[in-house]
């Protein structure tokens, strides 16, 4: 991992540290202003880069931008650009292991006509194949991703869209792919046009036990309980959005980028600390006044 700050015991934040009162010792914070404009983010896809050009950004951000497809690119002849890409997994500076949580907590900048839809699905396997792509479009993207060290089984936060339409439709859905387990919230949706703080916690387990939280501006928007590990696994990565089943689709006047800042990243593992906010319903997150300058 590049350009973000790891802390640790044997790092700034403790007891006789200058610093002491800081709120809660971060596994990871990140602001996106380190590198230059057009840098390419960690290991993400090479369209998710340092860019300063959110007005209301205030500096620099994360910006993540798609190739999409049109209506016009569904035939052999004009398969257009399109591809699965979607932002990026980046592998955490510590595994959380069963029986430990993790929260990661981002400000998200998604534009109000951004694009919430999906170009191939089942009745498009022909064009597909055709322009070398999946037919594998769904109605949930796969968004905010936390992947497991070992196996694929992982959890996601997904917003609902449908295909060739590139609105954003009510619902929210979270899924641990262990079980499966998921929990639809058909009446959330994310704020567009604005900054929102979009917040996760994943309790690691491989039981009943286990079970995922989601915030949004600090309210509670949607929670799923159940295993979301194996016996024995842990989480090892973070993300945004590791691809997109049925590739994005627009008709060619939606917002193609959004931005990311002040991404903290807490648990309570040893040697961290567990964030210090707790919501209206007297649940331990990450208050979304919270920035990583306050943790620097």
């Amino acid at each position: 991992m590049i350009n973000a700050t790891f802390l640790s015991t044997s790092g700034v934040y403790n007891s006789s540290s200058a610093r002491a009162g800081i709120p809660f010792t971060p596994l990871l914070v990140d602001d996106f202003s380190a590198q230059p404009d057009g840098t390419i983010y960690d290991i993400w896809n090479n369209r998710s880069v340092y860019a300063s050009d959110q007005p209301s950004a205030s500096g620099r951000s994360l910006k993540l931008t798609l190739l999409p497809n049109t209506q016009a690119n569904l035939t052999a002849s004009s398969c257009g650009v399109s591809s699965h890409s979607y932002g990026g997994r980046s592998v955490l500076p510590a595994n959380v292991p069963i029986g430990k949580s993790i929260w990661v907590s981002w400000k998200r900048f998604i534009p109000a006509n951004f694009t919430y839809g999906y170009c191939y699905g089942g009745a498009d396997n022909a064009a597909a194949v055709a322009c070398s792509q999946n037919g594998d479009g769904n109605d949930w993207l796969k968004d905010l991703v936390l992947a497991p060290t070992n196996g694929t089984s992982r959890i996601y936060i997904q917003p609902f869209m449908r295909r060739r339409n590139s609105v954003q439709a009510l619902g929210n859905r979270i899924i641990t792919e262990v079980g499966p387990h998921y929990n639809d919230a058909l009446s959330v949706k994310y704020p567009l046009g604005e900054w929102f703080t979009h917040q996760v916690q994943v309790y690691v387990h491989d039981t009943a036990a286990g079970f995922v939280r989601e915030w949004i501006n600090g309210d509670l928007v949607n929670s799923v309980t159940g295993g979301n590990v194996t016996s024995g696994n842990s989480i090892r990565e973070f993300g945004i959005g590791d691809y997109w089943n049925g590739v994005p689709y627009t008709d060619g006047t939606a917002s193609l980028s959004q931005w990311v800042k002040e991404l903290i990243i807490a648990t309570d593992m040893d040697g961290y600390g567990a964030p210090t906010g707790v919501d209206s319903g007297g649940r331990t997150y990450i208050d979304p006044l919270t920035t990583v300058a306050s943790l620097t």
